[in-house]
């Protein structure tokens, strides 16, 4: 993947398999939001674009609502200092059309071009500056799970066999996020009930002497 006019990097079948493993593996092993975020930073692949990973609040008809951004890589991998403040998934660019196909990814190669887009959708793109815009929704069993976009400032022609890989990568991607997402509930209701047991503790040593706790 590159710009336009730029040399296609090497697509056989050889080379999207050898793609797709490295980047498995590499998703497999990370151990924060950062460090996945660089194993999908693949040379020839997107080392030049900007990468955003984020969690989603539901709303009661298990919709995304909201989305948090967990953690960014630049162009170049230089990480960016993140806050997980909610944002509405309107704000987000083209929700719209990853929405209505959350089991795949939305590849858009050329944001002021891509007819699937409508007038709004690309007017925001132009006024984002964004060349090129990858969506990977993330969901498992209709409930969501995350979203992982990655953006250029300039067009990109996407090959078909980088549409198979990012098809792929979503498939994986959402697992690995739930993983990470379920281990991180686990250890905060973990983490709770230590506290709660603490002050328990901290109660009832601190009882007058002869009140009986019943």
């Amino acid at each position: 993947m590159g710009s336009i006019d730029a040399p296609s990097f090497e697509n056989t079948p050889v080379a999207e398999t050898r793609r797709l493993y490295e980047v498995s593996t590499r998703l497999i092993r990370s151990l924060t939001w950062d460090e996945m975020l660089q194993a999908m930073s693949v040379p020839g692949l997107s080392e030049q674009a900007t990468i955003s990973l984020y969690t989603v609040d539901q709303d009661d008809a298990q919709l995304p609502q909201r989305l948090r951004l967990v953690a960014r890589r630049e162009a170049g991998g230089q990480q960016v200092r993140v806050t997980d403040e909610p944002v509405p998934v309107e704000a987000i660019p083209f929700s719209r059309e990853w929405l209505k196909s959350p089991e795949r990814p939305l590849l858009v190669g050329d944001v002021a071009q891509d007819q699937r887009l409508d007038p709004e959708s690309r007017a925001r793109g132009d006024s984002e500056q964004l060349g090129a815009h990858i969506s990977l929704p993330l969901s498992l069993r209709q409930r969501w799970v995350g979203l992982i976009t990655l953006s250029w400032p300039n067009p990109q022609s996407f090959t078909d066999g980088e549409h198979r890989l990012f098809q792929m990568l979503l498939e994986q991607a959402t697992v690995v996020v739930d993983s990470r997402l379920l281990l991180a509930r686990t250890q905060q209701a973990l983490k709770d009930t230590q506290q709660q047991r603490a002050l328990l503790e901290t109660i009832l040593e601190n009882l007058p002497v002869g009140v009986a706790v019943g």
